[in-house]
């Protein structure tokens, strides 16, 4: 299995702080919403906890979008910020 940069889960972090703050709502309601911890939740937004793939899915579906939506996203603010370096 590939091994994941740290970057991308930073970058996760930020993206879905963001998206988080546009649709109003705290950290703790994310947690609930998703069913898990509020620390969990804060630590992945913090970009030192990796969620799994069945927690992006359902982060996608609080967004109310596909969590590949959110993928471009990410990858876009990677490549703005980094460039081909990354």
């Amino acid at each position: 299995m590939e091994k994941i940069h740290p970057l991308y889960y930073h970058t996760l972090g930020k993206v879905i702080t963001a998206r988080r703050k546009k649709i109003g709502l705290t950290q703790a309601q994310m947690a609930e919403a998703a069913d898990i911890s509020t620390v969990y939740y804060r630590e992945v937004e913090q970009g030192v906890r990796n969620p799994n793939y069945s927690l992006l899915i359902l982060l996608g579906k609080i967004f109310k979008t596909k969590y590949s939506s959110i993928q471009r996203e990410i990858e876009e603010e990677i490549k703005n910020l980094y460039g081909d370096k990354y």
